[in-house]
């Protein structure tokens, strides 16, 4: 499945008549990263390479991460809404903006439930 993020970044990268090669050059990440990423094959992308991507395209990661007040999308990658959580500015809770820290015990919490489990499923 193609993630929200993925489809972002080829609307974007296209819009500005750029190769996924191009971009991924730009970016300093693998070759074939930016294919896996647009095609869905890459089920995680991680916090840092969504931010070099997002400069190599001059856009804030806002932008790749659908964070538009108008945008509303779906998804059903659990690491897509861990990433908005993570770089997604003007997120509330009781209408108040959560701070960076908030945002990492969410992180925190997120992945120790993700990693239960994954645990469990082994068994």
């Amino acid at each position: 499945m193609i993630s929200v993020i993925g489809e972002n970044i080829k609307r974007i990268r296209l819009e500005k008549n750029m190769s996924a090669y191009e971009l991924a050059k730009r970016a300093k990440v693998g070759g074939a990263t930016i294919s896996q990423i647009e095609s869905g094959k890459r089920a995680t992308l991680m916090g840092d390479t969504l931010e070099k991507v997002a400069h190599a395209l001059g856009v804030a990661t806002g932008e790749l991460l659908g964070n538009d007040e108008t945008l509303n999308f779906e998804t059903n990658d659990i690491m897509d809404i861990v990433n908005i959580i993570n770089y997604a500015d003007g997120l509330t809770l009781n209408d108040e903006v959560l701070t960076k820290e908030e945002k990492q015990i969410i992180n925190v919490a997120l992945n120790l439930a993700l990693t239960t489990i994954k645990y469990n499923r082994l068994d």
